[in-house]
C-alpha cells in the first residue's frame, strides 16, 4: 500500500512539475510589446529564394488565410507592394479557450499579420489585436501584456486574461510555424 501511495505521489509531483515548466513561455516577457503595441515577430532564412518567390509564396500564404477565415467581410490582404517588399493582411479568427460538452469558450480576434522580405529573408509580426468577447471590446495592449495578465510578480497568470495571454501566444507560434510551413 505504501509504495502504490508514492507511486501516485510521485506521479502527481511530476505531472505538477510538468505544467509548471509548460507555463514558463507564457510568463513575464513572453508578450512583446515595440513602442506601446503588442507585436509578435519572427524571422525566417529561405536560402537561395529570390524576392520575386518570397513575394509569391507570401501572396499565397496571406490569400490562404483570408480565404480560410469564417469573416469574409473582414478578412483583406490590404497591402502587396513589390516596391516597398511586404505583404499585409487584416484578418479575424476565433480562438477557442476551452470545449466542454454543453459550453464552448471561445472569443473572435482581429489582428494585422505583415510581412517584410528582401532576398532570402522573410520578417512576419502579428499586431493589433483587438477580441471581442462577450460583448466586450479588448486590445491587447491593455489585457494580455505583463502589467495587465500577470500577477504574483510575474510568477502567474491572472484568471480571466491569463487565458487570453496564453491563447494569443500559442495563435502566434501556430501562424508563424504556418508561415515557416508554406515558405518551404
Amino acid at each position: 500500500m505504501k509504495k502504490i501511495f508514492c507511486l501516485l505521489f510521485c506521479l502527481v509531483t511530476l505531472t505538477c512539475q510538468a505544467q509548471r515548466v509548460n507555463m514558463k513561455k507564457y510568463m513575464k516577457g513572453a508578450v512583446p510589446v515595440v513602442e506601446g503595441v503588442v507585436t509578435f515577430s519572427h524571422d525566417y532564412t529561405v536560402a537561395g529564394a529570390s524576392e520575386e518567390r518570397l513575394f509569391t509564396l507570401l501572396q499565397a500564404f496571406a490569400g490562404s488565410l483570408v480565404e480560410a477565415s469564417a469573416f469574409e467581410d473582414y478578412a483583406k490582404v490590404t497591402m502587396q507592394s513589390r516596391e516597398n517588399r511586404r505583404v499585409v493582411a487584416n484578418l479575424r479568427d476565433k480562438i477557442v479557450f476551452s470545449q466542454r460538452k454543453w459550453k464552448t469558450d471561445t472569443t473572435t480576434v482581429s489582428y494585422r499579420l505583415l510581412m517584410f522580405y528582401e532576398e532570402g529573408r522573410v520578417h512576419a509580426q502579428l499586431q493589433d489585436f483587438v477580441y471581442s468577447y462577450e460583448g466586450d471590446v479588448l486590445r491587447a495592449e491593455r489585457w494580455i501584456t505583463d502589467e495587465y495578465a500577470l500577477k504574483d510578480g510575474g510568477k502567474a497568470l491572472r484568471k480571466g486574461s491569463g487565458k487570453f495571454r496564453k491563447a494569443t501566444i500559442d495563435f502566434a507560434e501556430q501562424l508563424f510555424a504556418r508561415l515557416e510551413e508554406a515558405l518551404k
